[in-house]
């Protein structure tokens, strides 16, 4: 059995594999399963001149490849959950690049993917117009139905990569962003259920499962960033102001700092996604929530 284990490498809590070694991805995956407490960086070797790194993300999780920009990559290298470095020549946060991956993603997603001529355009950045206390919840409801014009098949795969992102990450947006696609699910069940023609149950035990489940996240994700500020002394002023946009953060006047901007945002989003939801919910439960209007194209039901 012995003999059936790769021979790893480690320096401290860095984990040395060469870019030569044909063994790379074996090796990797062996260390991320069996050794996943004893490291968090990865160190790449012997890499040859010109060669980058490529991130993406797949139903299986984070992965990268090499690119030496003349042909397909020969493997993908999948992205341990332990791992938060990467070394090659320089080096690489790769809580960072695990969010800006899922940025790339849904702007691919947004180009590429349509459903009856509806495109998706990405996901939102919540601010005073979508306050819950101001309109009632009328704007999330509006973006969250949109959403819902995503293809299943869509839909299903922002939710397995994102769920992959939440599991391998402790970025706050990637379980916002989560939140959203499964309201956007809850959503594409209410709209096909009008379209056919079927009394619509928005009291479906499948739809409030996913609209509970988009609060919690909302919710677990809100008090990671207030925690992460308070640590620092810092507390978030609730203004709604501070963009969804992680590492390119709003930047505040008197002391332009980026960590408050990162986690003051994704607290700000968190919370008017949670209130705007629980607004909903119990729109809901209450049979409060407005009876689904066919598109105007349909002759009305009566």
């Amino acid at each position: 059995m012995g003999a059936d284990r790769p021979q790893l490498k480690f320096t401290g809590r860095t984990l040395e594999l060469s870019y030569n070694d044909k063994d790379f991805e074996k090796k990797l995956a062996y260390a991320g399963k069996v050794h996943g407490k004893d490291f968090d960086t990865l160190k790449v070797t012997d890499m040859p001149p010109g060669t980058k790194i490529t991130p993406w993300v797949n139903s299986r999780g984070f992965f990268f490849y090499f690119n030496d920009g003349t042909q397909t990559p020969k493997e993908f290298h999948y992205l341990p959950s332990n791992l938060t470095r990467l070394e090659t020549k320089e080096m690489t946060d790769l809580n960072k690049l695990r969010a800006d991956v899922m940025v790339a993603y849904n702007n691919d997603m947004s180009k590429t993917v349509t459903d009856a001529g509806a495109g998706f355009g990405g996901f939102m950045d919540f601010s005073q117009r979508t306050d819950p206390r101001r309109d009632g919840a009328a704007s999330a409801f509006q973006y969250f139905q949109r959403m819902s014009g995503l293809s299943t098949n869509a839909l299903n795969s922002l939710e397995s990569n994102l769920r992959e992102g939440v599991k391998t990450s402790d970025s706050p947006y990637l379980k916002i962003w989560l939140a959203d696609v499964y309201v956007g699910q809850a959503m594409k069940s209410v709209v096909d259920q009008a379209l056919t023609g079927r009394p619509v149950d928005l009291k479906d035990p499948a739809i409030m499962r996913k609209l509970d489940d988009a609060i919690s996240l909302n919710k677990a994700a809100r008090m990671t960033s207030d925690e992460n500020l308070g640590q620092n002394g810092m507390k978030r002023q609730g203004n709604g102001y501070l963009p969804m946009m992680p590492f390119n953060p709003y930047w505040d006047a008197r002391n332009r700092n980026g960590y408050y901007g990162f986690w003051g945002g994704s607290g700000d989003q968190a919370a008017y996604r949670e209130a705007a939801l629980t607004t909903i919910k119990a729109m809901i439960e209450s049979n409060a929530l407005p009876k689904m209007q066919l598109p105007p194209a349909q002759p009305p039901r009566y």
